[in-house]
């Protein structure tokens, strides 16, 4: 009795192998880019707002923790220094952003110290100052 060999299917390896390595290579890429930005210096969870806009922070970023530590490019600052670092950074930048503000506070801070930030800010003529929120889901 003589047995047939079928004919197998043809081996496919050559087409699995370009694809896992495209997928590496993927994987690769969104791992290094998906750092771009540095991790804040205060942690900050901001206040819920049910009217949150996806708006990027433009010009000067002040970030307020809350434990009351305040933190301007990326640099923890006493409170009586803050109108110092701001002026000067509104000086070095001729940008029209430069006096715009973005100010992330924690939602856990006291409302008395975010007035005090506030009204530091206004003292030094900048033009336009926003409070960065959540959205609620």
């Amino acid at each position: 009795m003589r047995f047939t060999r079928r004919a197998g299917r043809p081996n496919s390896d050559k087409n699995l192998i370009s694809l896992i390595n495209i997928v590496f290579l993927i994987l690769v890429f969104f791992m290094i880019m998906g750092r771009i930005t540095p991790p804040a210096v205060i942690e900050v969870d901001p206040p819920s707002s049910t009217r949150a806009a996806a708006v990027e922070p433009d010009g000067i970023v002040v970030l307020i923790g809350s434990d009351g530590r305040v933190a301007v490019d990326s640099k923890i600052i006493p409170l009586t220094a803050l109108s110092k670092a701001i002026s000067l950074k509104i000086e070095r930048d001729e940008a029209p952003t430069a006096s715009a503000v973005t100010i992330k506070a924690d939602g856990d801070m006291r409302v008395a110290q975010l007035d005090q930030i506030m009204n530091i800010l206004r003292s030094l003529g900048v033009v336009r100052l926003s409070l960065a929120t959540d959205k609620v889901r």
